[in-house]
């Protein structure tokens, strides 16, 4: 990999050694550029683009890490990064080695690259990979519930020997829930996932019982044994099984889309929502590209959307490239297989003759992954065309919040 010292010299035609580096992004900060590379293109090959372009879109536009403040020891380790987020171009050896040679070339070598890492772009920190958990990524409100169903039931299984019949408190079924996904407190609280489950009915209504003189509120249930949570989550979750396929088909391309109600809210808040569907599409379906339409309904014709733009809420989303009319433009030109994510069959549209037009239109439309929270689900293009299974669009019992 290159640094971006390095980077910026190839822009501008310098030879990269000591003085051009400094000077290479000194001049590009100058002009508000800053060096960059295509997600999944050769690093090698760095073109410049505008700073806050880049800001606006860190899934798609990459940028090059800063030069490391440690003297190389061999040429090979001025690939090797400093960077504090732990991200891969990391090698903990290399690290290793660095702090033990610090003290002496350390103060020689900060005369010529710490001066001009301090000149990196003061906004690089939003242009790393943000470092999410493997369990935080498929995290959803759905997906929550559909574990607890699998793990605990307030039916009698049969099989007690891999049960355990329990008195489950709020607090037990939030420890229960940690377990499995230890970053739940960054989205949930405690009396939030009580209000999930007594919302959903899974286990069927609360009671109560006396212990030690106290009122305690919870369910009897059958909670399967601690040992067998992760074998039988995996059977029955789908996202591993998704990720996997979309692994197995590096030939076909992830674009995600997304669109929101007409509903009376504020901007900011709507932005806030869009922002967080834009990120599951990201996280949870791996999209290379997003788009979403702002402010429509589900029964609006697809090619027609956002019109006029909503340029202003565009602008402030994080990995959005566009709307419609830029993912119609981009369906248009682009040669590859696409793979289009959604998030529930409303995220698209209700009006399956509309859907079939826009297949029509784009015969590059491969696939079509839903969403589900729970689950996701693929439909191919044969099945959507030929064996009707576009029909499963036609139904929508109500608002969906597609943001959680």
């Amino acid at each position: 990999m290159l640094t971006l010292g390095q980077a910026s010299c190839l822009v501008l035609g310098y030879k990269p050694n000591d003085e051009n580096r400094k000077k290479a992004k000194e001049h590009l900060q100058g002009s508000g550029l800053v060096a960059f590379y295509f997600r999944g293109q050769d690093p090698m090959r760095p073109a410049a683009i505008g700073s806050d372009v880049l800001e606006r879109d860190p899934y798609t536009f990459l940028t090059y890490p800063p030069t490391p403040s440690l003297a190389p020891t061999t040429p090979s380790n001025n690939d090797d990064i400093d960077d504090d987020d732990g991200s891969q171009h990391n090698n903990n050896d290399n690290n290793n080695n660095n702090n033990n040679n610090n003290n002496n070339s350390d103060l020689s070598q900060k005369t010529k690259d710490t001066p001009s890492d301090s000149t990196d772009s003061p906004k690089a920190p939003h242009n790393r990979k943000r470092k999410i958990e493997d369990s935080v990524i498929p995290y959803c409100k759905e997906r929550v519930l559909q574990t607890m169903k699998t793990i605990a039931t307030n039916v009698n299984p049969n099989n007690e020997p891999i049960f355990d019949y329990v008195f489950v408190t709020s607090e037990m079924q939030y420890n229960m829930m940690t377990e499995i996904f230890p970053s739940l407190s960054r989205h949930c609280s405690k009396t939030r996932l009580q209000y999930w489950v007594s919302q959903s009915q899974i286990w069927g209504p609360l009671q109560k019982i006396n212990r030690d003189k106290k009122l305690i509120y919870g369910r009897y249930l059958w909670v399967l044994r601690n040992d067998m949570w992760h074998q039988l989550i995996e059977i029955n979750d789908s996202i591993p099984v998704y990720w996997q396929h979309a692994n197995a088909t590096p030939h076909i391309i992830s674009i995600g889309y997304a669109r929101k109600s007409v509903t009376n809210e504020t901007d900011l808040s709507r932005k806030h929502l869009l922002q967080l569907m834009v990120d599951k599409l990201h996280f949870r379906l791996k999209c290379q590209e997003v788009y979403v339409s702002p402010c429509c309904t589900a029964n609006d014709q697809i090619l027609n959307r956002d019109s006029p733009p909503f340029t202003n809420i565009l602008a402030s989303l994080n990995g959005c490239h566009g709307d419609i009319s830029n993912l119609i433009n981009r369906l248009h030109y682009l040669q590859q297989e696409v793979r289009l994510c959604i998030i529930d069959y409303a995220g698209l549209s209700t009006y399956p003759e509309d859907i079939i037009d826009f297949l029509t239109t784009y015969p590059n439309i491969s696939e079509i992954a839903i969403d589900h929270g729970g689950h996701i689900e693929i439909l191919s293009r044969h099945q959507l065309l030929k064996n009707n299974q576009v029909q499963k669009f036609n139904c929508r019992p109500g608002p969906v919040k597609r943001s959680t």
